[in-house]
């Protein structure tokens, strides 16, 4: 729905919210590897930081961090 709506122009995909997450911060919290790779299609800022200081990339590896304390098993990271 967001690329879209234009999201893909380039311009768009790097759109920030009140607390400047990108679609990228969002997909990048979570298990979302598939929604992260569809985005780096439209080459996303991966350095873009929100009001936190945190990148999509810092948000990903957290989520990994998080959840590999809960459980012994790996969970497969965010590609980036």
């Amino acid at each position: 729905m967001l690329l879209g709506a234009g999201a893909g122009d380039g311009k768009r995909i790097n759109r920030v919210t009140n607390s400047g997450n990108t679609s990228l911060h969002f997909a990048c919290t979570g298990q979302h590897a598939e929604v992260a790779s569809l985005l780096q299609l439209y080459k996303p800022d991966v350095y873009a930081t929100n009001s936190y200081g945190q990148t999509p990339v810092s948000l990903g590896k957290a989520f990994i961090l998080k959840e590999n304390k809960k459980s012994s098993i790996f969970t497969l990271p965010c590609f980036l």
